[in-house]
């Protein structure tokens, strides 16, 4: 039993390092494991959120490169959204733009640039708010 134990574990190491090499050689092959499309949730809790803790971070767990925030201006749960780079583009990764609550800005923690509450100088993407009351995200598209 425990030769029986040892080759099938021998085979699944064999296989999950091989099923490893083929996704990470990238080219055609290669898997995307993030959506670009995708709901964060009601709009109506994230707004009530974000009103109480500030815009919402989300990072970009599949490509490393798209982290954004998640801003909501207004009070109206269906109009009023934004969502747009953490970091100004060419930017490494430990530059990303940090929400100062009681200024109500953004600025770079490398260069000390400030952006509006809006993100306005980042890259913009768009949101929406479906029938059913959920918030959207496209990071296909410009907002």
């Amino acid at each position: 039993m425990v030769g029986l134990g040892a080759i099938c574990g021998l085979l699944a190491v064999v296989f999950l390092v091989t099923q490893f090499d083929q996704l990470t050689a990238g080219g055609e092959d290669s898997v995307d494991l993030g959506q670009p499309v995708f709901s964060i949730g009601a709009a109506e809790d994230v707004a009530e959120a974000i009103a109480t803790q500030g815009p919402l971070l989300l990072p970009d767990a599949a490509r490393g490169d798209r982290d954004i925030w998640v801003q909501h201006l207004g009070t109206d749960p269906t109009e009023g959204w934004l969502a747009f780079a953490v970091r100004p583009a060419g930017a490494p990764r430990e530059c990303a733009v940090e929400w100062l609550t009681d200024d109500r800005t953004f600025v770079d923690s490398c260069d000390g640039t400030v952006y509006p509450e809006d993100g306005d100088g980042l890259q913009q993407y768009a949101v929406s708010v479906d029938p059913s009351g959920d918030l959207i995200v496209n990071l296909n598209t410009d907002s």
